[in-house]
């Protein structure tokens, strides 16, 4: 009898121990924990002098045990203000904090993050990096956490007005009638290349590390990745 009681309470533990983990999924699939992840999902009505946009990466977070103490943190390390449903009383902001979210056996709950904007007519979209992360406050050890990058680059050039400007292997090359301050910044906000351009000519960039840049002439604006 002793042997079976021992036996039993050594499976509920077992059970008990393996049945406390969140996990993060961007659609079907799962996040692994510490990862960093990128979405190009992006919504955008153009009304001319205006344009509204959404990028909502379809964020999802499971549990495989019952639980109504999950703690959701989002922090914004580009700082716009973001936004986070995640089962109702959306919150908005650049540091968010959810407690107390429920969440049912097995089930993928929304996370509704999302970032919703108005932009000028020739302003860029923004690329918006939050650090996103969760916790059964009861079980520590279920703490998960994951990067994600919401841009509209997805491997390929945007160059607003390629007559004014055309990307090609070698630079952007320009053709003005007047002249133009322009700028270039990388992901980060770093200057990589400021001069006055006028005529026809070319802005290097072979020479420029993998990543994501953008640059600025007046009404000119583009976007552009180096491989």
């Amino acid at each position: 009898m002793k042997k079976l009681y021992l036996t039993l309470l050594g499976a509920l533990l077992t059970f008990g121990a393996s049945a406390r983990e969140l996990t993060f999924y961007m659609g079907d699939t799962p996040i692994a924990n510490g990862a960093t992840v990128h979405s190009h999902a992006l919504e955008m009505e153009d009304y001319g002098d205006f344009k509204e946009i959404k990028m909502d990466p379809d964020l999802y977070i499971s549990s495989d045990i019952f639980t109504s103490d999950v703690q959701i943190k989002v922090t914004c390390l580009t700082g716009q203000a973001v936004q986070l449903c995640a089962g109702g009383n959306c919150m908005k902001g650049s540091e968010i904090t959810k407690t107390n979210v429920k969440i049912s056996t097995g089930q993928k709950l929304p996370l509704q993050y999302d970032y919703v904007a108005e932009l000028d007519a020739d302003e860029l979209v923004p690329t918006v990096t939050s650090l996103i992360e969760a916790v059964d406050t009861k079980y520590p050890e279920t703490a998960k956490s994951f990067t994600i990058t919401l841009t509209d680059v997805a491997g390929v050039t945007v160059v607003e007005n390629k007559t004014a400007f055309t990307l090609t292997p070698a630079g952007i090359v320009y053709n003005l009638d007047s002249p133009q301050h322009f700028t270039m910044y990388n992901i980060t906000g770093l200057c990589v290349y400021n001069s006055e351009l006028l005529g026809t000519g070319i802005v290097p960039t072979t020479s420029l590390a993998k990543g994501v840049y953008v640059y600025r002439a007046g009404k000119h604006t583009g976007k552009f990745i180096v491989k």
